[in-house]
């Protein structure tokens, strides 16, 4: 399917019919069909280029050429998909719209969130986007209908069909916030309804660097524990009247549906809602369930549906862990032992099941972890090397979570004291799994950064693992293989983290706003230099995560003003800043840091011997012998000292300075105000040095503080 989308859709089509072709030539001459991998594998592919094409032209053809207009419509609100502090994604139903027909569902980017409900009704004027939300389909989102003014609200409209359970996920969230408060309450409604986006900030960034932001979001985990404790009881309450015992599950088909309505059908729930049907129907008809051909008939189903799931990473991660659980778990786990002839002792017996519980929930969680690690490096760049241990550590407590939120809400109606009894032991059970993410996430090495050259060593030596292991121990090689490819990976961190001692990486991030940072990185330190005019750092935090950084130790603002300090207010909660370095001492109420004032012409120390320097309103920065200039917008280059004049690295920060053909540089970079390139361009003379913009992509320098810039 990726590949089917990185070729188009009328490549698509072609080679859907010339793998149809080749299927067909495959079934029609007996060596090719004896040979049964060959007809699956170009089954898959004609499969998946069909559906891509089919969905291209059938559904996301017909509204493209909407794109750009201006329309006047009336819509009904259905769901909010993500809320913001000033604007939310709604999922609306077309009402009135001339170009689309009625109930045909489309997405709305509404400014105020605050005062709309499920299943109002409003109208107003609307401009239809789809760049910026392309990668959005994967949920279904082919167009965006964003208000240019405050849309009038026509009142409330009918309910959809799935509404009882959206109201029953309201008032159980309602629950959990009447017994508990704060991360506490957090957890039972992440764990227990698939509530998102409800951690605190920082609690957050604890359980994504501990590998654990899986428990936030309701998959196969949750629906396995539902469906078993479901199964034991409808067993404890059978009677020999009853219906035979295999007809038993596919009662619990039902309760998996109604779960998943009640979490809101995310992609990771609905994946294992149709796991789930498989197997207990194979049950229950006694056939022998098989976890890969139910998560191939789930990966089917759901694409059929929503082929663009392939761009959503909460996808691939399910499927891939599932993957794993289904294919590398009945290798690695171990063995039940065979039980002795003589009665053993009751100490030896307990240490010999808590060791192969250890053992097998090892297992279990490398093989749903290690397929994902691909996945996690791609999206994420960065890898938990605690996971294992924090799954093991969270098991056992995340069930009692979910089983808190899930009984307790309930009873909350009907038995108030029995609620708060079930609350109480799901408020304990999270303030465990709190206190061991801070824990585990305050080791050193917690969360590692891993860059392309770590991917490559790891998919150079996997190839090779995968066949020594099988040359050595056979098809149980996967466990040996498995063994080996998380040193590999290790390694290679650590051989990449030594290479890099005593390097200094600047990164200027891309950005279309007129708003940038430099984030500067030696040996675990880092620090900021906000540029650019609104001195907006929300994108930052974002970066700084990928990179797995706690701490700036400074932050420097070259020209600032106190709204723009509100950016680093909302950065200090999460990156905790230690010296904030401005031109003039900010007010009191807004100092989030130790204040430094830097003075024009005045040398600033930081980390070993690195100095900052001021001249006017032109900062240098000096990274060992490395020299970075930060130029003002509009200042003029001809009062600069000479030695000023000839750094490695100018960093334009909007209209060009004047006398800009006075620089001699290795290179130059524009970033915060991409229109002045063109006049940059101009003013130095052509072919000097290479100039990069950074309103497009990243820019990342990397040097050892000796003049040795490499880009």
């Amino acid at each position: 399917m990726v590949i089917a989308m990185a070729a188009g859709e009328r490549l698509a089509f072609i080679l859907s019919v010339v793998c149809g072709l080749l299927l067909a030539l495959a079934l029609a001459v007996p060596a090719l069909r004896r040979r049964g991998y060959l007809p699956a594998v170009i089954f898959s592919l004609a499969a998946a280029f069909g559906i891509f094409a089919a969905k291209c032209y059938l559904e996301i053809r017909p509204l493209e050429p909407l794109i750009g207009q201006r329309i006047t419509a009336s819509f009904h609100l259905l769901e909010c998909q993500e809320e913001g502090e000033y604007a939310a994604f709604y999922t609306a139903e077309v009402l009135e719209c001339p170009p689309l027909e009625p109930g045909t569902r489309v997405t709305l980017l509404l400014d105020h969130p605050g005062r709309y409900q499920r299943y109002l009704n409003i109208s107003g004027d609307f401009d239809i986007d789809w760049d910026e939300y392309l990668p959005n389909r994967a949920r279904g989102i082919y167009l965006v209908f964003s208000d240019n003014t405050e849309p009038e609200i026509t009142g409330f409209g009918g309910r959809p069909w799935n509404a009882a359970f959206a109201d029953w996920r309201d008032q159980a969230l309602a629950a959990v916030d009447r017994h508990a408060d704060g991360d506490e309450a957090a957890l039972m409604k992440g764990i227990g309804f698939g509530a998102r986006k409800v951690l605190s900030r920082q609690a957050e960034s604890w359980f994504r660097d501990i590998g654990l932001s899986h428990l936030m979001s309701v998959s196969g985990f949750h629906m396995s524990l539902l469906t078993a404790g479901l199964l034991r009881l409808l067993r404890l309450l059978r009677t020999r009247q009853s219906k035979p015992r295999r007809y038993i599950q596919l009662l619990a088909i039902p309760l998996a549906a109604g779960f998943t309505l009640l979490t809101g059908m995310a992609f990771s729930t609905v994946r294992a809602a149709i796991m789930c049907a498989v197997v207990l129907t194979a049950a229950a008809v006694r056939r022998e369930p098989d976890l890969r051909s139910a998560l191939g008939f789930a990966v089917i189903a759901m694409l059929l549906i929503q082929p663009f799931s392939v761009y959503d990473v909460g996808f691939l991660m399910s499927v891939t862990s599932m993957w794993g659980i289904a294919v590398l778990w009945p290798v690695l786990r171990r063995k039940p032992a065979q039980r002795a002839v003589e009665k053993e002792p009751l100490r030896r017996r307990i240490l010999q099941k808590a060791a192969s519980w250890a053992a097998n929930g090892a297992a279990l969680t490398l093989s749903a972890t290690l397929p994902t690690i691909p996945v996690a490096v791609l999206y994420f760049g960065r890898i938990s090397t605690v996971s294992i241990i924090a799954n093991l550590a969270a098991d056992m407590a995340a069930s009692l979570v979910l089983f808190a939120a899930v009984i307790g809400a309930p009873l909350a109606g009907f038995i108030p004291w029995a609620a708060e009894a079930v609350f109480a032991v799901g408020r304990l059970t999270a303030r465990y799994l709190l206190w061991m993410a801070e824990t585990l996430a305050a080791l050193p090495w917690s969360a590692v950064t891993v860059n392309l050259p770590h991917v490559t060593l790891w998919l150079c030596l996997t190839p090779a693992l995968l066949w020594a292991a099988y040359k050595l121990r056979g098809n149980p090689g996967v466990r040996l293989t498995a063994a080996f490819a998380v040193p590999v990976l290790l390694i290679s961190i650590l051989i990449h983290t030594a290479g890099m001692r005593g390097v200094t990486t600047v990164t200027a991030p891309a950005g279309p706003e007129k708003d940038a940072v430099l984030l500067i990185e030696r040996d675990g330190r880092a620090g900021l230099v906000v540029l650019g005019r609104r001195g907006n750092l929300n994108n930052t935090r974002y970066l700084l995560a990928q990179k797995g950084i706690r701490r700036l130790d400074f932050v420097l603002y070259p020209s600032w003003e106190n709204k723009r300090l509100a950016g680093l207010k909302n950065i200090h909660e999460d990156f905790p800043v230690t010296t904030l370095i401005c031109p003039d001492i900010p007010p009191k109420q807004t100092i989030v840091a130790d204040v430094l004032a830097i003075e024009d012409r005045q040398r600033l120390s930081f980390w070993e011997g690195d100095l900052i320097r001021r001249y006017g309103n032109w900062y240098q920065l000096l990274l060992g012998e490395t020299r970075l200039l930060i130029a003002p917008a509009e200042g003029d280059a001809g009062e600069l000292p000479p030695d000023w004049l000839s750094p490695d690295l100018i960093v334009f920060t909007g209209t060009p300075p004047k006398k800009s053909d006075l620089f001699t540089a290795k290179a130059g970079l524009v970033i915060c105000d991409a229109d002045h390139l063109r006049v940059l361009t101009r003013v130095l003379p052509w072919g000097s040095y290479p100039i990069a913009d950074t309103a497009q992509n990243d820019f990342v320098v990397i040097t050892r503080g000796k003049k040795d810039l490499s880009f």
